[in-house]
């Protein structure tokens, strides 16, 4: 597994969108309806996704790094608090990365041209479903990339245990899957973060359809420090038919966790949603949606 510690790019310099735009002639590209061949693509057109994918991936590693920044200092601030008393110095320092935070994730369209469309529905953020609730995954988060013309839905894991499972002789699963509409899917990223903050590009096995994707990649832990204590997991897509003005879709995500040796198997996407098999009972599953009005 490769590697990487998360670059301290706290200060909230732009990352400003590719200056390569669609063309208009891309809007009405013809796709074929489930994972798209991106050697297909016009070159000029390949190029766009590439560059937006690079950007985006920025976009959210910053996110999760002042993440990572909030909640060291919720803890200082918590620490001090059982003692009666916050130092300034803790409380303006919970309030700078809070505030930067607030602002990095409530203008994604200046920052990145990533513009967000709304939830429309009450499942709060980070709703736990599985039985043990170790870990939770968020209601999926849909952007419109002007850029590209395409979409992006990503959704967000986070284990509630410090360490994650000791146990990691299985593999874990992320996925986002969409009902009432089908994709155009032009690729699937994952990665994940230590309980350090250092980032993981984890070995993986990719699944996809017209109805969303699922990922099963590697998880590891020496007993200190665990490489899925949190994740990011995203599609770039466009939608096959017409975009569904004024239509509420359903997206859902799901983040799977096995040990003993366990495999994930028969995964399927459906119009039903993302199905699998876990090769004993050492398994479970948390799961969250979204309504989106487009």
């Amino acid at each position: 597994m490769k590697k990487k510690l998360l670059a301290g790019v706290l200060g909230l310099a732009l990352l400003l969108p590719s200056q390569v735009l669609a063309n208009d002639s891309y809007k009405d590209l013809e796709l074929p309806a489930g994972k798209v061949d991106l050697s297909t693509l016009p070159i000029e057109f390949q190029e766009i996704l590439s560059k937006r994918t690079d950007e985006i991936n920025n976009y959210f590693d910053v996110l999760q790094e002042l993440n990572f920044k909030a909640e060291l200092a919720k803890k200082e601030v918590e620490k001090q608090e059982k003692f009666g008393v916050v130092s300034m110095n803790i409380l303006s320092k919970f309030n700078e990365v809070n505030n930067k935070l607030e602002y990095y994730d409530n203008n994604s369209l200046e920052i990145v041209g990533l513009e967000k469309i709304g939830h429309e529905n009450d499942s709060p953020l980070m709703q736990p479903f599985s039985s043990k609730t170790q870990a939770a995954i968020d209601k999926p988060t849909v952007y419109y990339d002007n850029d590209s013309q395409s979409y992006v839905a990503t959704t967000n894991w986070i284990w509630n245990q410090a360490n994650g499972d000791i146990d990691n002789t299985g593999r874990d699963g992320v996925g986002i899957g969409v009902t009432q509409e089908v994709l155009s899917l032009f690729d699937t990223h994952v990665s994940t973060w230590d309980t350090r903050g250092n980032k993981y590009w984890p070995s993986k096995s990719t699944e996809a359809s017209a109805h969303g994707y699922h990922i099963v990649f590697d998880d590891n832990s020496n007993g200190a420090t665990y490489t899925a204590h949190k994740g990011t997991s995203w599609m770039f897509f466009r939608f096959y038919n017409a975009k569904p003005v004024g239509k509420l879709v359903n997206f859902n995500s799901r983040y799977d966790h096995t040990w003993n040796k366990v495999t994930i198997n028969g995964v399927s996407i459906s119009v039903s949603g993302i199905g699998l098999n876990f090769s004993s009972g050492s398994g479970w599953t948390t799961t969250n949606y979204s309504g989106i009005r487009f």
